[in-house]
């Protein structure tokens, strides 16, 4: 850099390092010179993947910035501002837009580019990162850090091609090295405090019979509870701090898919998420509730007195031919393992049936519990909670409180969404 020039050095090569990087150099222009350092061969692999390959930008930019950052399980509260005032979706829209990436809307709220390909998004970083002069050095590894009371920071850095080691100075430095070791040892030297990452978003494993040879079911509308102690609410301490909260479950509402191994699908996957800390703590084996009916009953006790109309009603029907709850629109597939479950023969007629069989009957459309043992993977994706704790940045400025001129973007900090 020049001797009037400041530097920055970004850590990663990720969407929030790429974006962080292009962000610095287009405000400062000519008075701020750019590293960008990526340890692996190529940047933004994620974004590679991500999506299926497609990319999946951002979430539906129609809806309000509250009703967005509620689906964030960490990091909501500290994000409204930040997302309300100074960088939003409406802003992230209108930035692809501007740069020749449009994005498209699907039905789950999900925005694409209409390419259906990440390599667009990728293109547009990267002719944008050149375009301000970012300097990209791919194979690029940081080794440490260090305070340096004239430049702030030096870095200890080597390169993979020639295996050379060398030093830079720092101004500035933009900590984005997503789920790495080594960004958390780093900020964790220079004073910061941080929530041990676990993994979120991923497939439930559930052994279960009345899961079985129902791979590839989809259901539309299912609520999923994770369980938390026999009394529903339990005092624990959140992880690094002295402060006490309860336990409460945990629910999701929404479509699932039944797997090979257990439940993925919109709803599981949120459950994950919201749960991830929980499940984690548990050792991935929870209990859980399958409310089959959400949109009929919340509870037995107001589904049994349904049936009961229904038995009236069909008293010459057999049980096993179809679920007479349209509105819950249940395959028959798993209508029929419900049925086996609440001990009603494959032939039972609905007037045969007693009260105990349709009161086990509704508590098991409503109240289906079940073990889960284990955690799959989504797809190739990986994202995961904790980090850098949240009460050590500024997350107006993404600053540190504790050493100034250090910045920190994307999953390196306590947010996921």
């Amino acid at each position: 850099s020049k001797p009037s020039q400041k530097t920055l050095v970004v850590i990663g090569g990720g969407a929030a390092g790429y974006f962080g990087a292009i962000k610095a150099a287009s405000v400062a222009g000519p008075h701020l010179s750019v590293l960008l350092f990526e340890a692996g061969p190529k940047s933004l692999r994620k974004v590679k993947i991500s999506g299926g390959g497609r990319c999946n930008v951002m979430h539906d930019v129609r809806k309000p910035v509250r009703e967005i950052v509620d689906g964030y399980p960490r990091g909501h509260r500290q994000l409204l501002g930040p997302m309300t005032s100074k960088f939003g979706p409406k802003e992230t829209f209108d930035w692809f837009k501007k740069r020749g990436v449009e994005l498209k809307i699907e039905e789950d709220g999900r925005m694409f580019p209409v390419t259906d390909s990440s390599q667009s998004v990728i293109d547009c970083l990267t002719a944008t990162a050149k375009e301000f002069g970012v300097s990209v050095n791919e194979g690029t590894k940081v080794l440490g850090i260090s305070k340096n009371p004239i430049n702030n920071f030096v870095l200890e850095v080597e390169t993979r091609k020639s295996d050379s080691k060398f030093s830079v100075d720092a101004n500035y430095i933009l900590l984005a090295t997503g789920s790495s070791r080594e960004g958390y040892k780093w900020a964790k030297k220079l004073g910061h405090k941080i929530i041990p990452p676990l993994p979120s978003l991923f497939t439930l494993t559930i052994p279960c019979k009345l899961l079985a040879d129902l791979a590839g079911i989809t259901l539309k509308d299912v609520e999923l509870t994770l369980m938390q102690g026999m009394n529903n609410t339990e005092t624990h301490l959140i992880p690094n701090s002295n402060k006490k909260s309860k336990r409460v479950n945990i629910s999701q509402r929404g479509s699932i898919l039944i797997t090979h191994s257990g439940l993925s699908g919109p709803a599981a996957l949120k459950l994950s998420a919201f749960g991830a800390r929980e499940m984690g703590d548990a050792g991935y084996r929870s209990m859980l509730r399958l409310n089959w009916v959400p949109s009929v009953a919340s509870n037995g006790i107001e589904l049994e007195s349904i049936l009961k109309k229904i038995r009236q009603d069909l008293s010459k029907k057999e049980v096993s031919t179809f679920c007479p709850l349209p509105s819950a629109d249940l395959p028959k597939r798993l209508w029929r393992n419900i049925i086996s479950a609440s001990d009603i023969g494959e032939k039972e007629r609905w007037g045969a049936c007693s009260n105990e069989k349709i009161k086990k009957l509704a508590n098991i459309l409503t109240s289906s519990t079940v073990e889960m043992t284990g955690k799959g993977t989504f797809k190739e994706e990986f994202v995961t909670c904790g980090g850098v704790m949240l009460d050590d940045i500024n997350m107006k400025t993404m600053e540190s409180k504790i050493v100034p001129n250090l910045h920190f973007a994307g999953e390196v900090i306590d947010v996921d969404g």
